[in-house]
């Protein structure tokens, strides 16, 4: 009989391949977690394991899989009620959106998951968002749409003290 702990110790394993750029070997680890979760019925858990898969594909340059992964994480968040969830499945949909040069969708993307963070009041969330939507004005070349997300962005990230948001921010 499998159990939560089981399937966060598989996840954890993905999670830290894929940290260290082993997508083959997260992937494995990260789709055992997945059975084990839906033998446990921990939605919330198969979520967060999609979420990761679809980074994995992601980072591997395979964006559909990483959108189909993003997109199943987002279904069940959105089933779940899971809204800080829903804005990292918005906000990693985005990601790959902008990869792919579909700047408008990105956009959209990070504005659903900027409305979630904004009402979470999660000021590391909306940070970040800030400068994904400065990175596809700075590419669009609207250098003063770009200069104000980074701003936004560097004022919160002084604002809670993430050393990494600011040095993303410059």
């Amino acid at each position: 009989k499998f159990t939560k702990g089981e399937s966060d110790c598989y996840q954890a394993i993905g999670s830290s391949s894929s940290l260290q750029g082993n997508y083959s070997e997260a992937l494995k680890y990260l789709f055992i977690a997945v059975k084990i979760k839906k033998v446990i019925h921990d939605k919330k858990g198969i979520a967060d394991s999609y979420n990761n898969i679809g980074n994995c594909y992601k980072n591997q340059g395979n964006y559909a899989k990483g959108l189909n992964y993003n997109f199943l994480a987002l279904k069940i968040r959105e089933e779940i009620g899971d809204e800080r969830g829903i804005a990292k499945s918005y906000n990693n949909i985005g990601l790959i959106l902008k990869r792919q040069g579909k700047f408008d969708e990105a956009m959209r993307s990070y504005n659903k998951a900027l409305r979630l963070q904004e009402k979470l009041k999660d000021k590391k969330g909306i940070a970040g968002l800030y400068n994904n939507m400065g990175d596809i004005y700075l590419v669009q070349k609207h250098l003063k749409e770009a200069i104000n997300a980074y701003t936004k962005s560097l004022v919160l990230s002084e604002e809670v003290g993430d050393e990494l948001g600011i040095i993303i921010s410059y």
